[in-house]
């Protein structure tokens, strides 16, 4: 299946879009009072499902980051309408950030965090570098490149060393370069929700030539919001 993935499963992602942007509704109403609110998530849905043409093709559920790209996109989709208000990116960004946060904060604790534990197990880890092996072969241009690090189980369990990121590449093409750094920051929150103790030096998103996320189980995730570059 190519690009024609995204249409297929419209329907889908429309609900999985609406489900995260009812999270979105009290945030926006504590910065911008419901009725703008209400317009922005209105407006923040039609320019994701119009961006639901725009996505790449990176091998649809073959592909675990499949589900990140399309996640990507709600989070440009909301800076593009909050950008047409005059808005900075810094403010999508905390936005995108507060989001996150409370899409974990409202799914079940023990589910969110049994999810993180599932990641070190050896079927995990398994299916992890067979992805890393593939995402070599370059078989979709629009894909992320990575290597998996072995962890020695006392400074980190296992790391990734990411050389090429589809979210950067997407946000490149689609010209909102200073969006990425921020939404780079959401594996924080995520990795604190799931209890996978992700740590990172540097990343693509800020120039470095690697991302290079280190995990460790039950370690507690730094607070990234402000980011230093901001």
């Amino acid at each position: 299946m190519d690009s024609s993935y995204y249409l297929v499963h419209k329907q889908q992602l429309m609900r999985d879009f609406n489900q995260t942007m009812k999270c979105a509704i009290p945030l926006l109403e504590s910065s911008y009072g419901q009725n703008q609110a209400e317009g922005t998530v209105q407006q923040t849905r039609q320019v994701f499902e119009a961006l639901l043409y725009k996505l790449p093709y990176i091998g649809g559920d073959d592909n675990p980051m499949t589900g990140l790209l399309i996640q990507s996109a709600y989070y440009l989709a909301l800076y593009r309408v909050l950008k047409s208000y005059g808005k900075a990116v810094q403010e999508a960004g905390k936005i995108s950030y507060q989001l996150t946060e409370k899409t974990f904060c409202d799914q079940s604790h023990l589910l969110v965090r049994l999810s993180g534990k599932l990641k070190f197990n050896r079927i995990s880890m398994g299916q992890i570098k067979q992805q890393a092996e593939r995402s070599h072969r370059h078989e979709y241009a629009a894909d992320w490149v990575f290597d998996v690090v072995e962890g020695n189980g006392q400074a980190f369990d296992y790391g990734l060393n990411y050389s090429e990121c589809g979210i950067c590449k997407f946000y490149h093409e689609q010209g909102a370069d200073e969006l990425t750094p921020y939404v780079c920051l959401l594996e924080y929150p995520a990795s604190q929700a799931m209890g996978t103790g992700m740590v990172r030096t540097s990343t693509l998103a800020e120039g470095a030539a690697v991302c290079d996320p280190r995990y460790k189980d039950g370690r507690v995730v730094p607070q990234a919001w402000p980011p230093n570059f901001a």
